[in-house]
Formats: C-alpha cells, sequence, structure tokens
C-alpha cells in the first residue's frame, strides 16, 4: 500500500500538470510568449504582490503547459532576444514575423492566448503563449 504521505503529492502534481494541458497552436506550430516565477504568497502582509521576476521570452513546442524548446533568460518579453542556443525571434513593432532554430523557420505568427499557472510548494510558474507560428520548411 501506497503511503498518504507520497500519493498526495503526486495526486497533486498530476493534477496541476493536467490543469496546465491546453494546446492552442497546431501540431506542426510552435508558441512564442513568456514564463514568470512568482512567490506564491504576498511579500508584505496585507499585501497582494506575490513579487514576480521578469518575464522571460520562452519558445514553446504548441502549449504553455508542454516542453519549452528555447527561454531568453535575464531579458523581457518574447522580442528582446538572448535566447539560448540557436533560436532566434525576429520581431517588428513588437510583432514576432518568424522564428528559427539554425534548422527550421516557423513564421506568418498569428495572436493566440494560453495561460498556464502552476503552484508549486515555494513558487507559482506563470507561463502565457501570445503567438502560434507554423513550420515554414
Amino acid at each position: 500500500m501506497l503511503c498518504p504521505k507520497i500519493v498526495l503529492p503526486l495526486f497533486l502534481t498530476i493534477f496541476t500538470l493536467r490543469l496546465a494541458s491546453t494546446t492552442p497552436c497546431g501540431p506542426n506550430e510552435i508558441g512564442l510568449g513568456t514564463s514568470q516565477l512568482c512567490n506564491p504568497l504576498p511579500t508584505t502582509p496585507g499585501g497582494t504582490d506575490p513579487g514576480c521576476g521578469a518575464e522571460s521570452g520562452t519558445i514553446f513546442d504548441s502549449s504553455c503547459g508542454g516542453s519549452i524548446r528555447a527561454n531568453a533568460p535575464l531579458t523581457d518579453g518574447i522580442c528582446s532576444g538572448g535566447y539560448v542556443g540557436t533560436w532566434r525571434v525576429y520581431c517588428e513593432n513588437d510583432t514576432p514575423i518568424w522564428a528559427g532554430d539554425g534548422l527550421r523557420t516557423w513564421a506568418q505568427c498569428r495572436r493566440q492566448t494560453d495561460r498556464c499557472e502552476n503552484v508549486l510548494l515555494t513558487a507559482k510558474l506563470i507561463r502565457q503563449i501570445n503567438w502560434c507560428c507554423p513550420a515554414q520548411n
């Protein structure tokens, strides 16, 4: 028999991940958006500010609950650059035109919104897709 101390956390983890499993982008598309790590509790007594870090630009597989292909740590937003590895996002007027990893290109991005929040014991992870881009090659 499984111990309740193991079963409950496992159930909560699976339940939390299932809440974040919407898929706004198609099977041959990537999602462009942001990731942000927050303190799940207010940082001041009686306050409502959860104390969040900067929104890092993020390239997702096809949903905010799915895999992350690349992240741009220490930058703010999708178009700021600084993605790890060979990933690049080209923008005009804060609108993504195309994204690429050096081998493939995704373009003709369309506006899409998908927001996922996963509350962990010591942090809250907020992920959001703002654009879906279909593969071009």
